[in-house]
């Protein structure tokens, strides 16, 4: 090694040397000079001569540079802040930046950057609500990519309609809070308003129950979410717009209004924050509007009995109970039921007709396997009552009879048996019977699928000469024994008078046979003021997009004859689609 090391150093040296072997600069450095008396290194090319002839690489515009905060401002950008300047060249190039997350990639269509705020704004495709996503900058060196987390559209500008005009208007609406299998939107200064609990109750209640009962929810926009648009209202509680599950483009055809094209539910903006007991009727009964007409699409062949009644079924499978549906029914402070209410000639905005349809589907519920019936009667391929009385025939009895019965059952409130609700509704906490028509009227006319009790001075109790062909007598005396056989044994009691016309396409009324001598109201009868007990359900508007339709003017002329309908503050406005930067 050491001969090798000094055999180098001897050829280096000599390389070094002049003719004569000695070193030549082994003195001082002495310029050369040329002839003309010029330094031989001062020329044009000595300083090529004395530098590297490598070309020169700039410098790496994204070293040092970091992610400040990356956030999307509304549906159609995002945002990217750096902690220093890559400068423009290397910051506005959009095939730098990649974006994606639960929901897939998310395209990027043009960046903008500005030196100033450190900041690049990209123009993305329309990003799905309450998603979160990463977004990647590729800077050219190999594992050097930089990245951020940031969730969708911090703000949305959505479709919702005055529901006293039908006008059309975009509300815009800021991101709350985020749950598992929600996201709400609320317009307003309201976001700190929505209570954590509300999410958690649709989380781990709301959506696995209802979906398992009645089927899982649709997806169209991919973020795996039910938005809830908490928006200014004007008279309803929440609503379902099934045209939201068409495209834009179809909505606009077939209804002549926009589709914001994906899951969402309308929440009156009034009743967030009010308490469980606005949010826990009216999130589980509007829930079941968009899973009902998932699996019932012709929204033309809605029977509101079937619909909403299963709604406020839903209210009781989650809850647990629907005690206000109950109250309503039993305290009837309208006198509308007593009167003889048809529980299939539905009218909007009138309560008493949705406390029917619950008692009715709650009865075939307890007659037959519970709960668990509820999904049995949703999946129904109509609600219509030919298809149900084929159904009931099969598992318990003709549709009529079935009613019948469990009017029969609201007044002896037998705890099981064919006049019993079982386990299903808890009538115990009500210690009076259902009112009775009023006496002394005259003329009580009843629609098919109604009935009502009358109590009468004598027993027993015939037919009358005026009642109608279809009307039917049930005695029910003060021992709880039903007579069905003339002449009726009312002692103690009370009579059932039911229309049993098995007709839905008109409800002609007939006469009830009415007025009888009659005992004012049933022994301690104290009609209450109003529902012990609340629900939102009862200002709920039909399950339609909010178009003039016979549905909807119906439920906007009650609303507005019980002074609860005012207009939406904001203007109709048009979108101006995606933002430039």
């Amino acid at each position: 090694m050491r001969s090798t090391r000094l055999a180098c150093l001897v050829l280096l040296a000599t390389a070094a040397c002049g003719d004569g072997g000695t070193i030549a600069d082994a003195g001082p450095d002495v310029p050369d000079v040329e002839p003309d008396g010029t330094d031989a290194d001062t020329g044009p090319d000595a300083a090529e001569a004395d530098v590297d002839d490598a070309p020169d690489v700039p410098a790496d515009p994204w070293a040092g540079v970091t992610i400040v905060e990356a956030r999307a401002p509304d549906r159609f950008s995002v945002t990217v802040t750096f902690s220093r300047d890559p400068g423009r060249d290397a910051a506005e190039v959009p095939d730098v930046y990649a974006i994606a997350g639960a929901g897939g990639t998310l395209a990027v269509e043009a960046a903008a950057y500005d030196p100033a705020t450190l900041t690049t704004t990209l123009v993305t495709a329309k990003q799905k609500l309450g998603v979160e996503h990463t977004v990647v900058v590729d800077t050219g060196v190999p594992g050097g990519e930089l990245s951020a987390s940031f969730v969708s559209a911090d703000t949305a500008d959505l479709w919702t309609s005055d529901l006293v005009t039908f006008e059309e208007r975009l509300a815009h609406t800021v991101r709350g809070a985020i749950g598992e299998r929600c996201v709400v939107y609320t317009e307003g200064d309201r976001t700190a308003r929505v209570p954590q609990a509300w999410l958690d109750y649709f989380d781990s209640e709301v959506h696995p129950l209802e979906s398992s009962l009645f089927r899982e929810p649709p997806d169209r926009d991919g973020n795996g979410k039910i938005v809830f648009a908490v928006v200014n209202g004007n008279g309803f509680s929440g609503y379902f717009n099934p045209a939201d599950g068409m495209s834009d483009e179809e909505a606009r055809r077939v209804w002549g209004t926009h589709s914001n094209e994906m899951e969402v539910l309308y929440i009156d903006a009034d009743i967030v924050g009010y308490g469980g007991g606005y949010w826990r009727t009216v999130v589980p009964h509007e829930y079941q509007h968009l899973l009902y007409a998932e699996e019932h699409p012709d929204i033309w062949d809605d029977w509101p009995y079937h619909n909403e009644g299963l709604a406020e079924c839903a209210v009781r499978a989650v809850n647990g109970d629907n005690d206000y549906a109950v109250s309503a029914y039993f305290d009837d402070p309208s006198g509308i039921i007593a009167g003889g209410l048809s529980m299939v000639h539905w009218s909007y905005a009138q309560y008493d007709n949705y406390a029917l349809a619950y008692l009715f589907w709650s009865y075939v519920a307890a007659q037959l396997d519970g709960v668990s019936t509820f999904s049995d009667v949703f999946h129904l391929p109509s609600g219509s009552p030919d298809v149900v009385d084929e159904y009931l025939r099969r598992r318990l009895g003709a549709f009529n009879d079935v009613q019948r019965d469990s009017l029969i059952a609201l007044w002896l409130k037998e705890a099981s048996g064919t006049y019993g609700y079982g386990d299903m509704v808890d009538l115990s906490a009500e210690g009076l019977p259902p009112r009775i028509a009023s006496p002394g009227a005259g003329g009580l006319m009843l629609e098919p699928f109604a009935g009502t009790f009358v109590t009468c001075a004598t027993s027993p109790l015939d037919y009358s000469a005026t009642t109608g062909l279809d009307i039917v007598y049930v005695g029910l005396n003060g021992a709880g024994a039903v007579d069905m056989e003339a002449p009726f044994d009312v002692t103690g009691g009370a009579a059932l008078v039911y229309n049993s016309r098995f007709e839905f396409r008109s409800f002609v009324g007939q006469p009830a046979g009415l007025p009888y001598p009659s005992r004012e109201e049933p022994l301690g009868f104290a009609p209450a003021a109003s529902p012990r007990r609340f629900s939102a359900a009862w200002a709920d508007p039909p399950p339609l997009p909010p178009v003039p339709s016979a549905p909807f003017t119906q439920w906007r002329s009650m609303m507005t004859r019980l002074g609860l309908l005012r207009p939406s503050t904001g203007a109709p406005t048009l979108p101006d689609g995606p933002p430039v930067p």
